[in-house]
């Protein structure tokens, strides 16, 4: 046999025998993992939506099977597990740890002149301090003068203290 390609794809098949006749042969692949491939690896719900509206052009009716994902796409689909969440308090007292962090700069001043927010928030009682602030710098002042305040206040000593390392407490004076 002897054959040749047309514009459309065929192949036309020449048999040494049968020279008078010619016949067009097209090869459809009508495997899914095939089609899901052709198709830019479209979800397999997709491909069903496609084949039952006849939006593609001799798509073949597929036998497909929701659920199934091929080996490259499961990779590509994969999602990190959330943490779980603690059923017991990471601590156990008010003040043992206080989390920190500092947002800015706001594009906004507020109406005191003010472009920063320090946060800091109580591990065990969830309560939550705001302070709005003018400069960078003044962060260290700020936490200290809460820190003077709630031990004041709650009778007790701050234990430890978390942050995001960020520069603003990350300085001599955070050291200290």
């Amino acid at each position: 046999m002897r054959g040749t390609r047309s514009k459309d794809n065929c192949y036309l098949w020449v048999s040494q025998e049968e020279a008078h006749l010619t016949t067009c042969l097209m090869s459809k692949e009508e495997e899914v993992r095939l089609w899901h491939k052709k198709l830019g690896h479209l979800h397999l719900k997709g491909m069903k939506k496609a084949i039952s509206s006849e939006a593609i052009r001799r798509l073949p009716d597929l036998k497909i099977v929701e659920g199934n994902i091929y080996g490259e796409c499961q990779i590509g689909k994969q999602t990190r597990m959330s943490h779980p969440r603690l059923e017991h308090k990471v601590t156990s007292k008010v003040l043992k740890l206080l989390h920190m962090d500092f947002m800015g700069l706001m594009k906004v001043k507020s109406i005191g002149g003010k472009r920063y927010d320090f946060v800091v928030v109580d591990d065990f009682s969830r309560f939550t301090w705001v302070h709005f602030i003018r400069e960078k710098s003044d962060t260290f002042d700020v936490f200290k003068d809460l820190c003077t305040q709630l031990q004041r206040e709650k009778d007790s000593v701050i234990v430890r203290i978390r942050s995001d390392h960020g520069t603003e407490f990350k300085n001599d004076k955070f050291n200290e």
